[in-house]
């Protein structure tokens, strides 16, 4: 998911959640900290890290600011 009409798209058709991407982790609404929010906003390409991980049987994108 990378726009709000995509987010919208899929609870229109049922999705009860969605995976959102690290654009949506530094936004108001996300409830992640906001030094890690300013964090995010503020590192270079080289300095985040997203790696898939297994959580609880499902597949997730894992992001790391080195």
């Amino acid at each position: 998911m990378a726009t709000g009409q995509q987010v919208a798209a899929a609870l229109d058709l049922g999705a009860q959640a969605v995976p959102l991407g690290t654009r949506f982790l530094s936004s108001a609404e996300s409830r992640a900290a906001q030094e890690y929010k300013d964090r995010i906003v503020a590192a270079t390409a080289e300095e985040v890290v997203s790696h898939a991980v297994h959580l609880l049987g499902c597949l997730c994108r894992e992001t790391a600011i080195r």
